[in-house]
């Protein structure tokens, strides 16, 4: 069986050769075939163009059905056409499509069911577009929203969130500062009531900082990587899903976001620019956000300072003796072993396995203590912390 339509408006006949498996079993795509009808072809009604795709397309499959009889399917009736239709083709055309009805191995029939050749997609299909700036613009909640700097902005300003326990409970804040000269000037800061969190806190205050700039081209800085996300990344995913989860349940803060995604609409253009926390060079962008940080810490009532914590210490030799890390390596797997060989280890006589450099091969159960004392004290990142377990 061939199927046969047209595609993209018309400009290309497209079929799929199919072959019966067995009894009640469909007809099993066999080959695809597709080609775009010339200048006079697209000149011709509808139908004719179909009677030409048909002609076109068994031409492509006899190099396949080499003689065998194929039925040849399409929306229209195209032995009626040929038998009396009012013909506008040259008479050397016409010869063609008729020889194709005296061909013994075709039948020519209705087709009454879906036509597979229609979902055959071409090269003129779909709209030309850069992916990327299609997936930026829905993320984006409106279209003017920046990530950097506006260049010539009415107004900067600098938001943060606070949120620390204070006897048995928690106290969340937040703070709006701006510029004012060399000085930084707190807008706004408010207690957020409970139940709250330090992330609430700042969806609080970015909100505020959106309301407190209406009408004015604004850029916000936040260090504040979720807030950032939420402007950029997810708020136009969650709100074009009904802020909903996967199990249909409402996102965490759902209804800030909302408050927030309202707010932003605000300003005339807005800019929510995402900076470095924890920084202390004196760049205006750091000050404003220690501004912030300081003036979200006040309103909450905590102080800020250096913590010194003092714990006893305690090492690994305190707690595993040698014999321990030798029970350790005897647990492993053969297959482990065999690899800790490959890559230079041997046993010595007491039974302790020692790497090329000499040093301890630490087993997984070793080697989980030895990360949770090394990060635990020092709380550093990977690559300080294979070092620190080193030595």
């Amino acid at each position: 069986m061939l199927y046969v339509s047209t595609s993209a408006g018309g400009r290309f006949a497209c079929a799929v050769l199919c072959q019966s498996t067995g009894t009640g079993c469909s007809p099993q795509p066999v080959a695809y075939y597709s080609t775009a009808f010339s200048e006079v072809e697209l000149g011709l009604s509808e139908c004719y163009r179909a009677m030409v795709g048909v002609y076109l397309m068994y031409e492509k499959a006899s190099a396949m059905t080499m003689g065998y009889p194929v039925t040849i399917l399409t929306h229209h009736s195209l032995r009626n056409l040929l038998n009396h239709g009012k013909y506008t083709l040259t008479s050397s055309r016409l010869r063609d499509y008729y020889r194709l009805l005296e061909q013994e191995d075709v039948t020519l029939a209705r087709c009454t069911t879906v036509n597979p050749a229609e979902t055959l997609s071409t090269s003129e299909d779909g709209e030309p577009h850069d992916c990327v700036k299609e997936a930026e613009k829905y993320s984006k909640l409106r279209s003017d929203l920046k990530a950097l700097p506006l260049k010539e902005a009415d107004l900067e300003l600098w938001t943060d969130g606070s949120c620390y326990r204070i006897g048995n409970g928690l106290v969340a804040g937040y703070a709006v500062v701006k510029a004012s000269g060399d000085q930084f000037e707190t807008v706004k800061a408010e207690i957020v009531p409970q139940p709250a969190s330090a992330q609430l806190a700042e969806l609080v205050g970015l909100t505020e900082a959106c309301l407190l700039a209406e009408g004015r081209k604004v850029t916000i800085y936040t260090d504040s990587a979720y807030a950032h996300n939420v402007c950029h990344l997810f708020g136009a995913v969650w709100r074009n899903r009904g802020f909903k989860k996967t199990d249909g349940s409402p996102i965490q803060h759902h209804d800030q976001i909302m408050k927030l995604l309202h707010a932003m609409m605000k300003p005339t253009e807005i800019a929510i620019a995402k900076c470095a926390a924890h920084r202390h060079d004196m760049s205006r962008v750091t000050k404003g956000n220690i501004a912030a940080d300081e003036a979200a810490k006040a309103v909450t009532g905590a102080k800020s300072g250096h913590v010194l914590l003092v714990t006893h210490e305690v090492t690994l030799e305190d707690k595993i003796s040698m014999k321990d890390v030798i029970l350790m390596q005897e647990a492993v797997p053969a297959v482990e072993k065999q690899l800790w060989i490959e890559r230079g280890a041997s046993q010595e006589a007491s039974g302790l396995w020692r790497n090329h450099e000499g040093l301890m091969v630490a087993p997984p159960d070793l080697l989980g203590l030895l990360i949770q004392e090394a990060h635990g004290q020092a709380h550093v990142a990977s690559t300080s912390l294979t070092e620190i377990s080193r030595s």
